[in-house]
Parts: C-alpha cells; structure tokens; sequence
C-alpha cells in the first residue's frame, strides 16, 4: 500500500486566484498519480466544499482515498473532515474537540471518545484508519523518566474513557494525526506518535509548512519535521520525498 503525505503552506487570503488553481490543480495531479492508494494533506490547505468540489471533479483515479481537513468558520467546531473516496466526497461529519493540554478534560477526553467511535475510522485497502486531529493527541499526557521526555500516556485517570480508548486503538491498523502548524515542544509530540504507532500500528504525522521547512527537507530528508511516520515506536524511512519549491510543497511516499 502506497501513502502520500502533502504539506502545503496555510491556505490564506493574500492568495491570488491563480495560487488558489494552482494549489487545487496540484492536490488533482498528486490523486491522479497511479502509485496512490492513500493520501493525507496537512490541514486546511482548501477552506471551501466549492474548491474541494472543484478538486474532486478533477479527480479521476477512483480507487485512491485522500483525507482533508477544511476551515469553515472560526474556532475548532469549523475544523470539519471529510474524505475523497471512490471519486465522492464524504463528510465526516466531525470536527476538532480541544487543541491544547489544559482542555483535555474529562468531559471533552469523552467527546473525542465518542466522535473517534462514531465519526473518525473508515476504511481503505483492507486497513481501519483512525483519525486524531492536531492537538487531539493530548488525549496522551509526557512522562519524564530520569528527567527524559521518552514516554507518553493517557491523560486521565479515568479507567472507563482508558479502556474506550484503547479498545479503540487496538482495533486500528493506522492513526492519522494531521496538524494546522509546528509543534514547539516537538519532543512531546514524537512521544505521542510513537504512542499511538505501538502494537503494530502505524501513525503517520502531517502538517502545514512554515518558512524554513522546505528548505530544512531538501537539505536534510531524515530531520524533516513537517512529516513523520512510526511503526511500533520506530521511525520510518520514505521510500521517496518530493519538494516542489516552485509550487512550494513537500510530499513524502511510503510503503507499508
């Protein structure tokens, strides 16, 4: 199985119409490629249903699925998933609970359960998808050990919403956790991914792109920080990284 992780710089409004094509066009060209089985573009790299349905009547290549995460109003409840699938779009019809630690309370921890049950898995090439948006992951809290950041956690302690959310993980081939920007405490995050890629699983990691980080990848591929995949707490290798600095995006391919 082949999967693609895109980062784009944040969709914005200084964008002309021509930027605006040329980002849909390209989105359309990497689906299009027949090496895709799965695609997960960094978030909010289209703020539209209008331009997603521009994109997905440029799409022809039905047995690819792609993952989008969509800004549709202000706040997180505008945080909105919806999936390309077998030439449709489909609305997931969920958006982000909590971004930072100090929400991941147990009333929202349980909202997130519910819409992770509910709203957040689907299917493709035989594998169950789970999908975590951005700072969703501090579902997960960092533990120190000897004064090191190497472990991480379920955030409460809460043993019916734990045992919810790992029968949860434990029936998922794959955690997606796509992000709108850069984690500062990027050592908690990896903590996190590696967390959520044990027992077998995968966990691929995805976000926007900032000034520097197209550079940093063309020059240093291994200490790209913009995409990430694990797989039982190990760090792995793209089989292939792309850096489009002229349409400015970074794609990274795998095989799992």
């Amino acid at each position: 199985m082949i999967v693609k992780l895109v980062s784009f710089p944040d969709w914005d409004d200084s964008l002309s119409l021509a930027e605006r094509k040329l980002r849909i066009k390209t989105a359309a060209e990497i689906i299009n490629a027949k090496d895709s089985d799965f695609v997960m573009f960094s978030e909010w790299i289209l703020t539209s249903k209008n331009d997603l349905k521009k994109l997905a009547e440029s799409v022809h290549n039905k047995k690819v699925t792609a993952l989008f995460e969509l800004k549709l109003a202000p706040g997180l409840e505008g945080n909105r998933l919806f999936l390309l699938q077998n030439g449709e779009i489909k609305d997931l019809k969920t958006h982000q609970i909590f971004m930072k630690s100090k929400d991941a309370d147990d009333n929202n921890i349980e909202k997130l359960i519910n819409e992770l049950e509910q709203s957040r898995q689907f299917k493709c090439n035989g594998k169950r998808f789970l999908i975590v948006q951005c700072g969703e992951n501090n579902i997960f809290k960092t533990i120190k050990i000897k004064g090191i950041k190497n472990r991480a956690e379920f955030r409460l302690n809460n043993r019916d919403l734990k045992n919810r959310f790992d029968k949860i993980l434990s029936s998922v081939d794959i955690v997606l956790n796509p992000t709108h920007g850069y984690w500062s405490r990027f050592y908690d995050l990896i903590c996190r991914l590696y967390k959520f890629s044990e027992s077998r699983r995968y966990c691929f990691y995805c976000t926007q792109l900032s000034d520097n980080m197209l550079a940093n990848a063309h020059l240093h591929p291994e200490k790209n920080s913009a995409q990430r995949c694990y797989h039982s707490r190990r760090l792995i290798a793209p089989i292939y990284c792309s850096d489009k600095e002229e349409q400015n995006y970074l794609m990274q391919t795998y095989e799992i």
